[in-house]
């Protein structure tokens, strides 16, 4: 009598404690490695795949740790950051720190800062950029930081004449809590093109943006 794999499989199935009955059939069961195709016994395949899955956990764990010290590391030195912003007296000099200290803390080649007129003289006309209507509306449609390559992207309106050799930039509104319109721009840029990943995930980013646009509100509102 013929029966196929289906027909095994599904008498297994209707029938779990056969193997109970038979315990000897465990015994003589033979797989196939499939790294060596060696031939093994049922017990010895399944120590081989419980050591792989502790090895996947293993190699997962190292990874979750690294990935929490270098998250520990960027929050230290966002509160590092957030620190020099909080105590800076002369408001006229937050945009030269929010652009300065992101730089040195993060080692960043490329952070320029750019503010639409207010009228506001207290803010150096170095950080002021009277950009036209369809690059602001550009800027207020944005609900979150952009991150991913420079191509594409209009770097000249935003850097008006600093040089840039970014292969990856973030471009990060500036707007006080909810408002439908932003104030200006926070651009960031690396020559890697990795450096500001499009699969990096925005969070930091929206943590400079929260803290920047507040340490600004002195000079904006």
């Amino acid at each position: 009598m013929n029966i196929d794999d289906e027909s095994v499989v599904q008498f297994l199935k209707e029938a779990p404690d056969f193997f109970l009955h038979y315990p000897g059939l465990l015994a003589g069961l033979k797989l196939p490695d499939p790294a060596t195709g060696k031939a093994l016994s049922l017990h010895e395949r399944q120590l081989q795949v419980l050591r792989e899955k502790l090895k996947a956990l293993e190699s997962r764990i190292v990874e979750m740790g690294r990935a929490a010290t270098e998250n520990q590391a960027i929050i230290q030195k966002l509160q590092s950051w957030q620190r020099a912003l909080l105590k800076e007296k002369n408001a006229s000099a937050i945009p030269a720190i929010i652009e300065e200290e992101l730089a040195r803390l993060f080692a960043i080649p490329l952070v320029c800062l750019r503010l639409w007129p207010t009228g506001n003289s207290s803010v150096h006309e170095s950080y002021v950029l009277d950009a036209d209507d369809a690059s602001r509306k550009q800027i207020d449609a944005m609900k979150m930081p952009y991150c991913g390559p420079s191509a594409g992207v209009a770097l000249d309106v935003w850097l008006k004449g600093r040089p840039s050799h970014a292969a990856s930039v973030a471009l990060i509104p500036i707007r006080i809590g909810f408002a439908p319109t932003a104030l200006g721009l926070l651009v960031l840029g690396s020559p890697d093109p990795g450096r500001f990943s499009p699969d990096a995930g925005v969070d930091f980013l929206v943590s400079i943006s929260e803290i920047a646009s507040a340490s600004l509100s002195r000079l904006l509102v």
